[in-house]
C-alpha cells in the first residue's frame, strides 16, 4: 500500500514510485525540498535509467540511474532525498538504495533493519565527510556561503556544489513479514529521536495499519512535513 499527504503545509514536494517491472517490484520515495521539481523528476524518470541496465545486474542498475539522474538534476537548485527499493518477482529479497534522510526498515528473520541516513544531525561521519568536501556545521545544517542542507548526501542542491555526495548506499537484506519506505516527516523531521518515532511506527504496523493509517497518524500528531509511506507486507 502507499500513501502520501501534505499534512500542515500548504504545498507538496514528496513523491513515490510503486511500478510493476518484467523483473520484479520497483520502488521509491522521494522527499523534495527547496521546490518539488527534483522530486518530481526522479518519480519520472528514474525508472527508465533503472530498467535499461537491469541486464548489468541490480546493485550496478541502481548506481547507473543516480548517477544518470545526477547528471540531469546538476543544476537544480531544488533537491531531493532518494529512497529506492527493489523486489524480484517471488523472493523476499530487497535490494535498497539511499541517498538522504528518508527512511528505509524492513523486518528480518533476526529483527528489525534500519537502512542508512544521512542527516548531519545525528550521522557523524556524514557530518566529518561533507566538511571535509568543503562544507561548514552549523545549528545543525550543512552549509556554504549562508544556505544549507541537514544532509550530507543529496540530488540537486547545486547551491551547495560539491559539498553533498550523490553516490548511493546499496544493501541486500532478506524481509521476513514487511519493508517499510518513508519521508522523515512519517517519523521524526526533527531527527532528534528517530528510533522512538520509529517504534511507534513498527508497532502500528504489527496492529495491521497499512500505508493510508500511518500517514494519517502521523498528520494527525502534527508533523509539520509532508508525509509518504510505502508498506510492502510479505
Amino acid at each position: 500500500t502507499t500513501a502520501t499527504a501534505k499534512g500542515t503545509r500548504s504545498y507538496q514536494e514528496d513523491t513515490l514510485i510503486n511500478l510493476e517491472m518484467s523483473q520484479g517490484t520497483l520502488l521509491g520515495v522521494f522527499d523534495g525540498h527547496g521546490g518539488d521539481e527534483a522530486s518530481k523528476w526522479m518519480a519520472s524518470n528514474f525508472e527508465k535509467y533503472f530498467d535499461d541496465q537491469c541486464h548489468r545486474g541490480i546493485e550496478s542498475s541502481f548506481r547507473v540511474a543516480f548517477g544518470r539522474s545526477e547528471a540531469f538534476l546538476g543544476d537544480y537548485n531544488s533537491g531531493t532525498t532518494a529512497s529506492v527499493a527493489f523486489i524480484p518477482t517471488d523472493s523476499h529479497d530487497v535490494y535498497t538504495a539511499v541517498i538522504g534522510d528518508s527512511p528505509i526498515i524492513i523486518d528480518t528473520p533476526e529483527g528489525y533493519w534500519y537502512g542508512p541516513d544521512h542527516n548531519v544531525r545525528t550521522n557523524e561521519a556524514e557530518r566529518a565527510a561533507a566538511i571535509g568536501r568543503g562544507g561548514a556545521y552549523y545549528n545543525g545544517y550543512i552549509i556554504k556561503g549562508g544556505s544549507g542542507l541537514q544532509m550530507g548526501r543529496a540530488l540537486g542542491d547545486a547551491f551547495l556544489g560539491s559539498v553533498l555526495s550523490n553516490e548511493p548506499e546499496i544493501y541486500l537484506v532478506n524481509a521476513n513479514k514487511f519493508m517499510l519506505i518513508g519521508t522523515d516527516g512519517l517519523f521524526d523531521p526533527a531527527h532528534y529521536d528517530f528510533k522512538k518515532a520509529a517504534e511507534d511506527v513498527l508497532k502500528c504496523i504489527e496492529m495491521g495499519d497499512d500505508a493510508q493509517a500511518l500517514v494519517d497518524r502521523a498528520v494527525a500528531l502534527p508533523t509539520r512535513d509532508n508525509v509518504t509511506a510505502i508498506l510492502v507486507k510479505f
